[in-house]
């Protein structure tokens, strides 16, 4: 079965490199379900793409080899990202089992543990690989004479750091559906919480040309929250900056609505269409926009990580164009419990 998917996937990758059709994509997209279902291992998918690789490249001059590998490592992360998307799919099919009848308990904590077994396999033996070709990337860019070779080392270095990004998100992600202990809720303040957030931010808001907003008064806004909290303020305030117009603002304000914090995020962007104001909190989709880079996880990361606090995130049309974000948050002294009583007459 191994070996029938390898030649599959290789006249795929072959395809792909000689004409650039986005169909090879969508072709390779469906051939991971396939790797899923066979259950091969994402280190010998690994091992499968550098060999059909190398014989695809062998005997070919530099320029188009550097060309070919940033190529193909499109090819190879579309087929990864679907292979997390199948097994993903796989888990929630035995939790579902589970809530059925109990008597799948065994297998759902297998399912688990594959599903941990994956994510570790994907943070740790796919980080050296990327490693090393950060490295090289780097050392071609340096060393090499050729402006167009040096350009292509930029691309695979460029390609190489979203897929790292992507990995970080991932296991994050894994993170926050396994639960967080108790014990890491600790109290803070929303309003400190969100000036770090806008101060990581000001460079990159400024390099379009934005500015960064907060309004709200002198009092203390404080929660019981994790470190998870700033990760959900961070999605929301980057997201605003990458749909935002240049030269355009993030404004950001916290609201009082009772037993929560009400805390709004408004980008002066084109928006974003009803039918998918839901869907953009689930993994691996987003608005799309061409030129807006992003692994698709942070709306599912800051969706999670806000129902864990108790709270909800939900989006809204702006009077006058763009986007609010909206995050309800309960206070110190209420309980988590109590949001179904108090949630927002406006939350949806």
């Amino acid at each position: 079965m191994a070996e029938e998917l390898k030649k599959e996937y290789a006249e795929i990758l072959k395809g792909y490199l000689q004409s650039r059709d986005e169909n090879a994509l969508y072709k390779v997209s469906i051939l991971s379900r396939k790797f899923q279902e066979a259950r091969i291992d994402p280190d010998r998918i690994l091992e499968m793409h550098l060999e059909v690789f190398n014989d695809i490249v062998n005997g070919l001059p530099p320029k188009k080899a550097v060309n070919a590998y940033n190529a193909g490592f499109e090819v190879l992360l579309e087929l990864m990202m679907g292979y997390a998307i199948a097994y993903r799919e796989y888990v929630e099919m035995h939790k579902n089992l589970y809530d059925m009848a109990r008597e799948f308990s065994e297998k759902l904590q297998e399912a688990n543990r594959l599903q941990e077994l994956f994510i570790s396999i994907i943070s740790h033996d796919l980080k050296n690989p990327l490693t090393s070709v950060l490295g090289y990337s780097e050392l071609i860019e340096a060393r090499a004479e050729d402006e167009q070779i040096r350009e292509f080392a930029r691309k695979i270095k460029r390609a190489a750091k979203k897929m790292s990004e992507l990995i970080s998100d991932a296991r994050m992600y894994s993170k926050l559906r396994q639960g967080v202990p108790q014990e890491e809720f600790k109290e803070k303040d929303v309003k400190e919480i969100l000036s770090e957030v806008i101060e990581d931010f000001k460079e990159k808001a400024s390099k379009k040309g934005m500015e960064i907003h907060m309004k709200n008064g002198n009092a203390a806004y404080k929660v019981l929250a994790t470190d998870f909290l700033k990760s959900v303020f961070s999605n929301v305030i980057d997201n605003a900056i990458k749909y935002g117009p240049p030269d355009s603002k993030v404004m950001v304000e916290i609201k009082d609505e009772g037993a929560f914090w009400k805390i709004g995020v408004r980008d002066f962007g084109e928006g974003i269409p009803d039918n998918v104001k839901e869907a953009i909190f689930e993994r691996f989709v987003r608005n799309d926009k061409r030129g807006i880079k992003g692994s698709g996880l942070g709306l599912a990361i800051a969706k999670t990580a806000i129902e864990m606090h108790g709270g909800r995130i939900w989006v809204e049309d702006a009077d006058g164009g763009g986007s609010i974000f909206y995050m309800t948050i309960p206070k110190l002294q209420h309980s988590a419990t109590d949001q179904k009583d108090s949630e927002p007459a406006n939350a949806s």
